[in-house]
């Protein structure tokens, strides 16, 4: 693990040229047991990119590190751009 801030995160984490990232979602998605997960993911010479599920996202922007605090699974309908601050 490479924080215990993270550890209701699964991490997904691919260092390849050719990666096929949805693939990679699926597998983050599967082995993550209903946890929020991101696929950390570079090729050589480049930076480390992050993918996530949007909802993911939105929720990080909504809460912050708090999304964190307990695993809840991240439900499809959950609040999305366009609800952020209600």
């Amino acid at each position: 693990m490479i924080c215990e801030e993270l550890k209701n995160l699964h991490q997904e984490v691919k260092f390849v040229e050719n990666l096929n990232l949805i693939k990679a979602t699926e597998q983050a998605e599967r082995d993550g047991s209903g946890k929020p997960w991101i696929v950390a993911h570079k090729k050589n010479r480049t930076p480390w990119l992050v993918t996530m599920n949007a909802e993911l996202f939105f929720r990080l922007l909504r809460d912050g590190m708090d999304t964190f605090a307990t695993p809840a699974p991240l439900v499809s309908g959950e609040q999305g751009p366009g609800d952020l601050g209600r």
